[in-house]
């Protein structure tokens, strides 16, 4: 286990005799230090040394210690004239045999230097002393007269009175300061300026070495600096006993350090920039990840630590509740310890226990240090610039600018520094008005590899890739895609020219994905607060698709709200996390430990996915938005009215030259006029990606499938297309004019006697509405019924109302709308039609009205381009039938029962997945393609049926775990003929606004060649970390409080499952990691069950994460497609009994009756597609003994009509 960081060093004089902690790189220097100071005092008051005894070895350590001692003076030194200076001589002597003594370890091999195997300089305790031959531990008596006569010497020294500490601080002080100018003005004259203009590189190594030292020098002089107080703050009651040429000295020098320092300090930052750039590896020490920070404490106080963090971080109860439940687990544990005690008093061990249990969260967090490691960045309020904290060098202290050093571009006229005030006066010291709360990447990266289970899956991840490229000579054209975890792409050279990425050379290489996504921290209530603060988050694609995504996996930054910062603005927040990426590429990473490399390793770095939604895509990689003429960031198509072209094949893909040479245009352009020239010609502007020399957008900004299919296609299909909502159905269709008809103007003058109107004012709009009535569809009418049910709950296919008869005007509505109008009016009517005008004919509104229908039906009673609505109200009962009733296992979520309901509530993408992928399939096809095909609406409705099923089945096969360039061409030919078809068979949707993600779900295409499987890089992962921050308490104070808590809290909690991983855990937390899985479940955990400690049958058994049951304990997960024995193919059964014999495990599965001969199954013309087939709703009297391999998924079955089922086949593979 690496050492801990810091050393503490007790007594020292640099502290004026107090304790301090130095960190364990300096500990060298320090003691070093140290031992000039004490070298100092000891030559400053010398006095004589009394005879002490000392005890003689029987054998001699060494000759050349011996004669080192020799050397020393064995007459008493004279002392200096300082008569009130004093030193303890036994603390002087015993120092000095101190030192002798370390150099006698240190330096002497031991008795026999040719007999050893090991040094102990470099050896552990026990590989030196396995080594080592015995060694005399017997010492000579010491004669009783010459211990007499040492005791008496040391009772006979004169005692002088010891000189006031106030004295001795100052002197030390002052020796401090005149050292420190000296090593000041010497670092100094090693820093030559005239050197750094003319280095070369054989000089350029010392130079830089020489400013590293001027650096620690300067830092060294503040904390010195620091640490005196001025000469009358040390003893205040003998501040007037103190001279003033001494108090005068000590200013003169702490103002001549300082001034020197300042000075220095200004020759390192101008020699720095005149040094070449450092192209070695950024040195990283991550030894606190091996710390165990409670191992100290005693295993109830560990518990009660863990148990206050689990409470505040992952359960997310706020301080005071915490504070009150330590409160009562302390009086627990001490109301427990008295039962064991007779008279109600505490052991030592107890009081120890008890004392060592946290009062507080506070305190429990103040022990556990799991708090993450970040850099504070300070935004302009107003055009959100980052602003970095320079360390000063002599305070020690994070420094910013007091004022925003952006530009800011205005619509005319040249740019200017925005000069925006940043800072805020807060207890006395400045700090950011707005604070961007940044986590270190590297910290997250160096936990990562503190984990030797995950090195070792780092490794493997390029391993396995490198070898798969190599074997990819003989491919097969239907071989799965792999999921590459690293380098999908096996053109992707990395930083070495000529190499594969993949190709480590012992170094390590990581690749990572990154998503960016906004949300509202107050949740989606609509008459909540539409705050929006953002979020960054990166995952380690070398990691196995099952872990990568658990939040002690993730890292993640919060860009700040309340406002959704705008395509300018986002550059900002981006801007840290790609200068690591830049490093990890160029230069790489030094971590100075990794659990499989204790002596450290090199790491490189590479981003190569960002996935988000379309807004923020194109947000972040500085592209025109999705609305404009320039829709597409992957290829050249141009003008929305191309957005529905399907001619695939014609499409070229976007030069990324072009892209990367003009969006740097766009950053080097002075004025804003020049730069919306750029972006209107080439639709590209500035993106921090384009700092990363391998970046490429049109192949590594992914189409994420979760927002454009799931959230995009079938969203709109279902809603905007099919128009599955209550609320339409009840709606009265619109169809528009039947016909169009030519009507006359009123006119007195020409008008007939008998149509003269009595109130020109008020009927001459009642003529408007005779006139706009007859024009109205006349629909007939139906005598069906429209929602009866069968006996067996479900809705009879046979009394599913034709949706050609959805009312909208009647013969009857249209004759009682007519007769609420006066008759002159419908006379005139009648008159202009050069209709009948005979007296018998005009005499009362009925007659007038039978000439009108009857007219009317000369005319088109409907508009020929109409076509009727797809879904009725009968229609969405039966959907929610099929959902309420369907049989599914329990790893499929549920999805509203009253879908299409006003009060079913939001569609999240993953119910999008399932209503798309099962239950509407299922309805639809029931609904439409289970009826007589002679019949002409039966035409159009399956017409309709096979437009939705070409959507829904390119779903399937995008959303499959496995993938192969067949399955892609096919994904793409089903969304082609849906597109192709969507004006023909829903004409009312000519009028809809096309839409960018029909050409982009086009693109998802070319990712699933490049990535593989969209499970690998779907968004779905980071939708689940968005709902775990929105649990998460706050305080609501948006704009860098609520931003920091949430960061803080899920890296928190990350910690906290990371640190449940160790080998050093204690044996107690073992058994609370069921617990941490249950409340941080893995995805998609690929876990079988243990085994049984005896045989038998089971109730359920687990294997690769899928649980499998008896039909009588879990009716869904006993469903099951098995191959039976002697045949490969599968069918359909319910499994009764699984028996467990050793590591064996056998099913016995009863089987589903098939469909008896004749009898129609509509699946089957959307096999194997869609794959389901019907089968007898009876279960058959064979029953199978199937051994675990031969079953192959789960499936969902619905029992409908005529004694029938359907089985849907739920395999993802």
């Amino acid at each position: 286990m690496p050492p801990s960081l810091d050393h503490t060093c007790e007594h020292c004089p640099l502290a004026n005799g107090g304790n301090h902690r130095v960190p364990k790189l300096q500990r060298v220097a320090h003691q070093a230090a140290v031992a000039r100071l004490l070298e100092r005092q000891r030559t400053a008051y010398k006095k004589p040394e009394p005879a002490l005894a000392i005890a003689r070895c029987s054998q001699p350590l060494s000759s050349g210690l011996d004669d080192d001692m020799s050397d020393e003076p064995s007459s008493p030194p004279i002392v200096e004239a300082q008569p009130e200076a004093v030193s303890d001589p036994a603390d002087m002597e015993m120092e000095r045999l101190a030192s002798l003594f370390t150099g006698l370890v240190m330096l002497n091999d031991g008795p026999h230097p040719h007999r050893q195997t090991h040094s102990k300089l470099f050896s552990s305790r026990d590989e030196y002393q396995a080594g080592v031959p015995e060694i005399p531990t017997s010492f000579t008596p010491i004669p009783p007269n010459e211990a007499l006569n040492g005791v008496e010497a040391i009772l006979q020294s004169q005692s002088l009175p010891l000189r006031p500490a106030a004295i001795v601080t100052q002197q030390v002080n002052t020796t401090l300061l005149q050292d420190m100018l000296t090593r000041i003005r010497t670092a100094r004259v090693e820093l030559d300026i005239q050197k750094a203009l003319d280095v070369g590189p054989h000089t350029v190594g010392g130079l830089t070495m020489a400013v590293k030292i001027a650096s620690a020098i300067v830092a060294e002089a503040g904390r010195l600096l620091s640490s005196i107080n001025s000469p009358g703050d040390l003893n205040p009651r003998n501040s007037k006993r103190q001279s003033c040429a001494q108090e005068t000295n000590t200013n003169t020098l702490k103002k001549e350090v300082h001034d020197e320092a300042m000075a220095l300090d200004s020759v390192v930052d101008v020699v720095g920039r005149l040094l070449p750039p450092d192209t070695t590896e950024i040195d990283y020490n991550t030894e606190h990840h091996f710390e165990n920070p409670i191992a100290k404490f005693n295993v109830v106080a560990q518990l009660s630590i863990l148990l206050a963090l689990v409470c505040h971080v992952i359960v997310g109860i706020s301080s005071d509740p915490v504070n009150l439940i330590m409160t009562f687990v302390n009086t627990i544990v001490q109301a427990t310890m008295s039962l064991s005690s007779r008279d109600g008093r505490a052991t030592a061990t107890q009081t120890y226990v008890l004392n060592e249990l946290p009062t507080s969260l506070e305190s429990a967090l103040r022990r556990f240090k799991i708090d993450p490691l970040t850099v504070v960045y300070a935004m302009c309020p107003t055009c959100h610039h980052t602003h970095a904290a320079k360390d000063d060098r002599l305070s020690g202290e994070a420094l910013y600018a007091e004022t925003c050093q952006g530009y800011i571009y205005p619509q005319r006229g040249a740019r200017h520094i925005c000069g925006t005030q940043i800072l805020e006066l807060w207890q006395r010291k400045m700090r950011p008005i707005k604070p961007f709360v940044f986590t270190l990447l590297i910290d997250y990266i160096g936990a990562t590899l503190s984990d030797a289970e995950l090195e070792r899956m780092c490794e493997k991840a390029c391993d396995d890739a490198l070898a798969a490229v190599r074997e990819a000579t003989s491919a097969n054209p239907n071989a799965p895609v792999a999921e590459d975890r690293v380098n999908n792409e096996t053109g992707f050279e990395g930083p070495v020219p000529g190499k594969l990425f993949i190709q480590r050379d012992g170094r390590l290489r990581l690749a990572f994905q990154v998503m960016m996504d906004f949300l509202n921290p107050n949740g989606t209530r609509k008459r909540g607060n539409h705050d929006s603060i953002g979020i960054l988050a990166v995952v380690n694609l070398n990691l196995t698709e099952d872990i990568r995504y658990r939040p002690e996996n993730m890292w993640i930054s919060i860009i700040l709200g309340p406002n959704e910062p705008n395509h300018d603005q986002i550059d900002n927040y981006v801007r840290p996390l790609i200068d690591n990426f830049v490093i990890g590429w160029e230069r790489g990473f030094h971590f100075s430990c990794t659990a499989l490399h204790t002596t450290g390793r090199d790491v490189d770095l590479a981003l190569v996915i960002n996935v988000n939604d379309l807004p923020a895509t194109r947000k972040a990689q500085g592209m025109s938005a999705a609305n404009s003429h320039q829709y597409c960031s992957i290829c050249d198509c141009y003008g929305t009215h191309t957005m529905y072209n399907t001619d695939f094949h014609s499409w070229t893909r976007r030069d990324i030259s072009v892209l990367r040479a003009q969006a740097y245009a766009w950053q080097d352009a002075p004025t804003q006029a020049a730069r919306d020239a750029i972006f209107s010609k080439y639709g590209v502007r500035w993106s921090e990606f384009w700092r990363l020399a391998y970046w490429d957008p049109t192949r590594m900004a992914v189409v994420d499938s979760m927002h454009c299919i799931l959230e995009g296609l079938v969203h709109y299909h279902c809603r905007r297309v099919l128009r599955i909502d209550t609320k339409v159905a009840k709606r009265k269709e619109t169809m528009g004019a039947a016909f169009e008809y030519n009507w006359p103007d009123y006119n007195a003058a020409t008008c007939h006697p008998l149509c003269l109107l009595r109130n020109e004012s008020r009927e001459l709009p009642m003529i408007r509405t005779i006139q706009q009535r007859l024009v109205q569809p006349l629909l007939v009418e139906d005598d069906s019924d429209s929602d009866m049910e069968d006996d067996d709950g479900d809705v009879d296919m046979a009394d599913a109302p034709d949706p050609r008869f959805v009312p909208a005007v009647t013969e009857e509505e249209m004759r009682e709308q007519l007769l609420r109008v006066n008759l002159q009016p419908l006379r005139w009517v009648v008159h202009s039609l050069s209709l009948n005008m005979e007296p018998s004919r005009i005499a009362s509104k009925k007659a007038c009205c039978d000439q009108l229908l009857a007219w009317h039906h000369t005319q088109p009673l409907m508009n020929s381009g109409y076509v009727p609505r797809s879904i009725n109200l009968a229609n969405i009962h039966f959907i929610q039938c099929v959902i309420a009733n369907t049989t599914t296992p329990a790893w499929v979520d549920s999805v509203p029962s009253n879908y299409g309901d006003s009060n079913a509530g939001t569609i999240k993408a993953a119910e999008w997945r399932l209503l798309s992928t099962i239950y509407l399939p299922i309805a639809l096809v029931l609904l439409w393609g289970d009826q007589d095909p002679s019949d002409p609406q039966s035409t159009r409705l399956l017409q309709m049926l096979d437009h939705t099923m070409s959507l829904f089945s390119a779903v399937i096969l995008v959303c499959q775990y496995t993938m192969t360039p067949s399955r892609a061409d096919k994904y793409r030919a089903f969304l082609k003929q849906w597109v192709d078809g969507l004006h023909a068979n829903h004409p009312h949707t000519r009028s809809h606004a096309m839409r960018p993600n029909v050409h982009m779900a086009f693109h998802i295409y070319d990712f699933l060649i490049l990535f593989g499987p969209i499970i690998s890089w779907w968004s779905f992962p980071f939708e689940r970390v968005i709902g775990l921050l929105q649990r998460i308490n706050t305080n609501n104070h948006i704009g860098g409080e609520l931003e920091s808590t949430l960061s803080r809290s899920f890296l928190c909690g990350a910690a906290i499952r990371r640190w449940l991983r160790r080998p050093d855990c204690p044996p107690v937390f073992q058994e609370l990691k069921v617990l941490f899985e249950k409340t941080s479940p893995a995805y998609n955990s690929p876990s079988d069950s243990p085994p049984l400690t005896t045989d038998g049958e089971r109730a359920h058994y687990r294997r690769n994460g899928t649980n499998f049951s008896r039909s009588r304990m879990h009716l869904g997960n006993s469903l099951v497609l098995y191959y039976p024995p002697k045949s490969r193919h599968t069918i359909a059964g319910s499994n009764e009994a699984i028996i467990a014999h050793g590591t064996d495990i056998t099913f016995r599965i009863r089987r589903q009756e098939p469909l008896a001969h004749g009898i129609r199954d509509p699946f089957a013309r959307y096999w194997p597609y869609f794959p389901a087939r019907t089968y007898s709703s009876s279960m058959s009297n064979i029953v199978d003994k199937v051994p675990l391999d031969d079953v192959v998924a789960h499936y969902a079955r619905f029992t409908f009509s005529d004694g029938r089922c359907v089985v849907l086949d739920l395999s993802t593979s």
